[in-house]
């Protein structure tokens, strides 16, 4: 069995002042930009030069769940930490704004309050 790293490699572009983002991870790739016909001139290019698949958008990938909407897209991993808290038995603890004593007085080594 051969055995591989797994390599992270991004490039940005920018041609004509637009900007193209490409990022590869083992072997998936992951073209961006608000350029539509830079990415699909892009595409064109690597498929002449290799045998790829388009899959379309990305939903899922590293276990990050991506949500598009208008014009934004949004990453997030509420799945993934849900999933977690289930695993370790602490999906029926409260949640916490902050996971230390709130309004505690922090004083300096000499005892003097530091605000």
């Amino acid at each position: 069995m051969a055995s591989y790293l797994p390599i992270l490699l991004q490039s940005i572009s920018i041609q004509d002042g637009k900007l193209v983002i490409l990022i590869l991870y083992v072997d998936n790739l992951f073209i961006t930009s608000v350029h539509l016909e830079k990415i699909q001139w892009l595409k064109c290019q690597l498929q002449k030069r290799f045998e790829m698949t388009n899959l379309g958008d990305v939903s899922h990938y590293l276990k990050i769940e991506f949500i598009y909407l208008k014009k934004r897209i949004f990453m997030t991993q509420k799945n993934y930490t849900i999933r977690m808290l289930e695993q370790f038995r602490m999906s029926n603890y409260n949640p916490s704004s902050t996971p230390m004593v709130e309004k505690i007085k922090i004083t300096n080594r000499h005892g003097l309050s530091t605000c």
